[in-house]
């Protein structure tokens, strides 16, 4: 039994009186158990002690942790025992667990004969222990008489009859719902089954994995708990399969520790049999929302239908296709399309166009699949099964609310049905309408957008039926355009078969003196025309419009008309301007016509036109060459457009002095009056012949004009003297001939070159008494041609006048010559100095050695006269 307070208390009161007893006891019987009986129990040749031990968990295996041990003891004394210590302690294979202080006793006040006391220990048993039977010890001791002390080992047989063994199974998925692998799988789950064959709970259990060739785990450690005996335990992990492995059933080793640190090493078995393959389909659209398209399709949505016909999921699937694939072009090249379980499909949708020269018919477009880490190659059949064709009806007004027109009818609403007849969807469609009669549209082009098969669709326009129209119904031509330029023609059903109505026009001026209006004019007359269509007089009919409507501003916001009789017209007129910012075109102003109470709101054509200036731009003279000077230059401005150009100015930028005013102010520019403005430029000597553009711009409200003008700068002649030849001149010589040298340094030929000498009143040109009509012709001389590069003499004779003094005199020698290319004729100044020496008298006279000479020479001639008549 277990000790409790009361068997304590009643030990305590019994113990003086049988203590003596005891001793005196103990001493008779100690021969008596002087041998050790073995078996079960274990009796101490002093004390006699029963003890069995039995494990609270069987059976028992190496490495189980925690194990409480239940020991048993009986007082097989015949006296009570006090103050008894029980202490456990270790012997292998029991490893005592360590108790608080490393305390392992157990403590008994009173211990009767014959009691049985109940003593847990918990043991850890090593993982070296085999299979056995094992003794287990306790110690008991305590005091004898006053001074006495025993302490005796028990001994009891504990057997260990546990065993640990283990297998793993592997199933991909779950054994509930498993799936198959295939190499390149990733990220797959994998139930790891785990099967405790041994006889013994493994407790504290975990498995660690092994990565290796072809299975990759993506955990490494997984903790299990208790494995009961014959209890399979499942846990989830995952797992990738290398994208070479090969199918087959892979053996991956594995550990399984329990307890505290024991071991099992196995191998689990990993099926890998599974594989993939593809096969893709396609369809224009969606698969609730088909479409059909043909040649020409641009931006539709193509799907692509990819199934697995493997037996294994794949993910991270996407497909992707080259750009440009005849017949098609992808917008999109890759499509992604996630996980596609084994036996069914997935789609994804591009953005794709077709080639405007495609065929009807099925191509096979090359596209690569990418799954796990690995691509296929796959031929996907798309159908290219549309063709277009279309018809246009024509109905004035609208649908729900028809109307009739008749012959002059203006600006009338016509809504256009234009119905697709083929099988393909037309996108960015558009009409382009043709005037002819009986009609005239006041719109060439309207946008359409979608045009569905089959489901017909309106736009509306405004048109006006010629007024020489008869009643009937017209076919008028259209083409309408859709995709990127693919054309239909086709034929619009228009019936001109009466209307009732108002149609409202407008010009400027009036109709017996048109005028047109341009940018920037101000205070014009707009006559606006109202038509009665109908059958009935109109009464009481004004016209009301903002008095700002851009490009227009009105300077009253009413007219009266009064009585418009049936099938006639009134008309009346408004003062307007028209913004100067405004840009030439035609306008549709809002007008609202009212007349017997009701109003009908009209968009009036307005039209502004635009002017149309042009240069044309000349020279006087045509050719120009350096030294010119006050050249004109000629702009005629002309305004081929139908409205006058207002405030208009012509400015003329050049690279050559302009002598007149740059910018000339020109006003108004009225169409077909061409205006003559002259410039007035200076080409100095020191230009080198070339190409030099003058530009002119003309700016009026609305717009401006510039024309540049390269004018021709022509190189010419320039003839310079080179040598002058003379002859000493003396005051009052004649008839003395001066020699000019004359060279062409230029690189054009001077033709028909004429030199007149100039005079002054002491060198002038020889004129003989006997002929005195010689001097109109004295100072000129007729040279010819004068190549580059040539020289030529040219001589005249002179006088000199008595009364000259010495010095130099210069003379201007003036050249006139013609060249090619210019109706002037060219002239040219060069400058030469002429010297007069004093007479040989003066210069004798006014020298002091013509003096001394003349007194030697007598000298001589007196001295030589002596001789003479010596010799005599």
């Amino acid at each position: 039994m277990t000790l409790n307070t009361k068997d304590i208390s009643l030990a305590l009161m019994k113990f003086r009186s049988i203590y003596v007893k005891a001793i005196i006891g103990l001493m008779l019987l100690s021969s008596f158990f002087g041998m050790t009986s073995l078996g079960f129990g274990i009796y101490s040749p002093q004390f006699h002690f029963i003890m069995y031990a039995k494990p609270l968990e069987e059976p028992l295996a190496p490495g189980m942790t925690d194990v409480p041990i239940n020991f048993t003891l009986i007082n097989a004394n015949g006296f009570t025992l006090t103050n008894v210590n029980i202490t456990g302690f270790s012997v292998y294979p029991f490893q005592l667990i360590n108790y608080y202080n490393n305390t392992q006793n157990i403590s008994i006040l009173q211990w009767s004969p014959g009691q049985a006391i109940s003593v847990i220990y918990y043991y850890n048993i090593e993982n070296t222990a085999s299979q056995g039977v094992y003794n287990i010890s306790v110690k008991v001791s305590g005091p004898i008489g006053l001074y006495g002390h025993f302490h005796k080992t028990l001994n009891s047989s504990v057997a260990i009859l546990g065993y640990a063994r283990a297998s793993v199974q592997a199933v991909w998925g779950a054994p509930s719902s498993p799936q198959l692998v295939a190499p390149g799988d990733n990220n797959v789950p994998i139930t790891l089954i785990i099967d405790n064959q041994g006889n013994v709970q493994l407790s504290n259990a975990s498995i660690l994995l092994t990565s290796t060739y072809p299975v990759r785990f993506m955990q490494n450690y997984l903790n299990v708990g208790y494995l009961p005996p014959g209890q399979p335990i499942e846990v989830t992990t995952y797992a990738s399969v290398y994208p070479n492995a090969t199918s087959g059933v892979y053996q991956i080793p594995a550990e399984i520790e329990y307890f505290s640190t024991s071991k099992l090493f196995t191998t689990v078995s990993i099926p890998i049999t599974g594989y993939t393959n593809f096969s893709a389909s396609s369809l224009w659209g969606s698969s609730s929302n088909p479409l059909v398209v043909s040649a020409g399709s641009a931006r539709q949505p193509l799907t692509i239908i990819l199934s697995n016909l493997g037996d294994v999921n794949v993910d991270n699937v996407s497909i992707t296709f080259p750009q440009n694939d005849y017949p098609l072009h992808f917008l999109q090249q890759s499509g992604y399309m996630g996980i596609i379980p084994a036996g069914l499909y997935s789609e994804t949708t591009l953005i794709t166009s077709v080639y405007s020269n495609a065929s009807p018919g099925v191509y096979y477009i090359v596209g690569t699949v990418n799954y796990f880490g690995e691509k296929q190659t796959i031929y996907v059949p798309v159908s290219i099964l549309g063709y277009a064709r279309a018809s246009v009806q024509a109905v004035w007004g609208a649908p729900s609310s028809p109307q009739l027109v008749a012959p002059g009818d203006n600006n009338v609403p016509i809504t256009l049905i234009i119905d697709n007849q083929g099988n393909v969807q037309l996108s960015n469609a558009s009409i382009l309408l043709t005037s002819t009669y009986p009609v005239r549209f006041m719109q060439n082009y309207l946008n359409v957008g979608y045009l569905p098969p089959g489901q017909p669709i309106e736009v509306t326009t405004y048109a006006s039926v010629y007024p020489n129209a008869t009643s009937g119904v017209y076919q008028i031509p259209a083409e309408i355009e859709y995709f990127s330029g693919e054309t239909i023609n086709t034929f619009i059903t228009v019936p001109v078969v009466g209307y009732e109505t108002f149609s409202v026009s407008s010009l400027w001026g009036s109709s017996s003196s048109l005028l047109t209006a341009a940018p920037g004019q101000t205070n014009l007359p707009l006559t606006f025309i109202v038509r009665n269509l109908g059958d009935v007089n109109a009464l009481n009919v004004s016209l009301y419009f903002n008095s700002s409507e851009f490009p227009i501003q009105f300077t009253q916001n009413s007219l009266m008309l009064g009585i418009i009789p049936a099938g006639q017209i009134n008309e009346g007129s408004v003062t307007a301007n028209v913004y100067p910012n405004a840009t030439p075109g035609t306008y549709y102003i809002p007008v609202i016509i009212h007349y017997s109470q009701v109003n009908v709101t009209q968009y009036v054509p307005v039209t502004i036109y635009p002017p149309k200036v042009t240069l044309s731009i000349f020279t006087v003279p045509p050719q120009v060459f350096p030294g010119f000077y006050d050249v004109r230059v000629g702009v005629l401005l002309t305004n081929y457009g139908s409205a006058t150009a207002q405030n208009s100015y012509l400015i003329l930028r050049s690279p050559f002095p302009v002598v007149s005013q740059s910018n000339v102010t020109v006003g108004a520019i009225p169409p077909g009056t061409p205006l003559n403005i002259s410039f007035l430029i200076n080409v100095p000597d020191n230009f080198k012949p070339g190409s030099y553009q003058l530009n002119f711009t003309v700016f009026y409200d609305g717009g401006s004009y510039t024309k540049p003008y390269t004018l021709t700068v022509y190189p010419k002649a320039n003839l310079s003297i080179v040598n002058v030849i003379y002859s000493p001149l003396q005051p009052g010589d004649t008839k003395v001939p001066i020699t000019l040298v004359l060279k062409n340094v230029g690189n054009v030929t001077a033709k028909n070159v004429r030199a007149v000498l100039g005079t002054s009143d002491v060198i002038y040109p020889h004129v003989s008494s006997s002929n005195p009509l010689q001097g109109l012709t004295a100072s000129e001389a007729s040279l010819g041609d004068i190549a580059p590069g040539q020289e030529i003499n040219v001589t005249y004779v002179v006088d000199v006048s008595g009364g000259a003094s010495v010095g130099s005199y210069p003379l201007t020698l003036t050249l006139v010559w013609n060249q090619t290319g210019s109706f002037v004729p060219f002239v040219q100044n060069d400058h030469f100095t002429v010297n007069v020496s004093p007479p040989l008298t003066t210069v004798l006279l006014e020298n002091p050695a013509f003096y001394i000479a003349i007194i030697i020479v007598i000298i001589i001639v007196v001295v030589a006269l002596v001789l003479v008549r010596r010799k005599k």
